[in-house]
């Protein structure tokens, strides 16, 4: 469970869309760049 995740699901608990949608947004952009570095980590460590 990584902490933006846990982070998402607390603000959900909150039940504030204002608070909810912009996070959605800023971890869903977190994602991507998390998994573009992971993806370049693991092109890099495989050769």
């Amino acid at each position: 469970m990584s902490p933006g995740l846990s982070l998402t699901a607390s603000l959900k608990n909150k039940k504030d869309p204002t608070l909810f949608l912009p996070t959605t947004q800023i971890f869903l952009n977190f994602n991507y760049f998390f998994h573009k570095i992971e993806r370049q980590i693991y092109l890099f460590t495989a050769h």
